[in-house]
């Protein structure tokens, strides 16, 4: 019984398929179009205003009942869009634990501008403030035999991964730079480094840490975090340096859900 179950829901989403988000690199089923890309890019940034409206609500309104089901019911991880001949336009299942939504025109054309029309205002001053600081530094290159010769880069650092895709798309693409007499191109996309590399494994490596390993965090470097947007039983918020390794730590971990 479970199994049929199964095929009729694959069969029911035949016409989506999983793409991944420039925007915050995660992977959404959207409709396998050829304008998919930019369905799934719209996923991701109405998925950021949903959380952004969460927390606002959970800090103004904490001991409303409402926002007290919302909590706990909401999953940010389960945002898809809606597959053709879909019945509803856009629904929820479970007030919230699964949400489908319509990002396409109902005139057939399969266009994107009227859900575009409500989100693209409200982003550009949070990914303005995703970025922290900015520095000249001075590091080998990669490749070629040069002696070990010192090159310099621009290290740009981020509050948050949203804000380091977001850079990085604009960086993407050829750069100008313009003079008094000529413009001279830049194509900074093949000059970038390391932006290909998730950021949480680039500071795993900066701070030796194990990927199975144990981690510490010191008193009074990190805070307790009440909301319950992940699957973890305790949540907190901690400055990305002041995770520390502990390599020395054997013990294995008394695991209660592991999927």
């Amino acid at each position: 019984m479970v199994s049929a179950g199964y095929m009729y829901y694959q069969d029911k989403t035949s016409d989506l398929t999983y793409v991944t988000s420039r925007i915050d690199n995660t992977r959404y089923l959207v409709r396998n179009l050829p304008d998919k890309q930019n369905a799934c890019d719209m996923l991701a940034k109405i998925k950021q205003n949903m959380i952004i409206l969460c927390n606002h609500l959970l800090k103004t309104y904490p001991s409303d009942e409402n926002v007290d089901r919302l909590k706990r019911k909401f999953d940010p991880s389960q945002i898809t869009e809606t597959s053709r001949g879909e019945k509803n336009t856009s629904y929820t299942i479970n007030k919230g634990e699964k949400i489908v939504l319509c990002l396409r025109a109902r005139d057939g054309n399969e266009r994107l501008e009227a859900v575009k029309e409500k989100v693209k205002n409200g982003d550009k001053h949070y990914y303005v403030k995703s970025l922290a600081s900015t520095e000249t530094i001075r590091k080998r290159t990669l490749y070629w035999f040069d002696n070990k010769k010192q090159y310099q880069f621009i290290k740009f650092s981020f509050t948050h991964k949203s804000g380091f895709y977001a850079y990085k798309n604009v960086f993407d693409e050829p750069f100008f730079i313009r003079n008094i007499n000529k413009v001279h191109p830049f194509d900074f996309k093949h000059a970038m480094y390391q932006t290909n590399i998730q950021p949480v494994l680039l500071n795993m490596h900066k701070q030796d840490i194990k990927g199975c390993g144990w981690i510490t965090l010191k008193a009074g470097e990190y805070s307790w975090r009440d909301e319950e947007f992940t699957r973890c039983q305790m949540n907190f918020t901690v400055d990305y340096d002041h995770v520390y390794p502990d390599n020395d730590n054997n013990a294995i971990s008394p695991m209660i859900i592991a999927a």
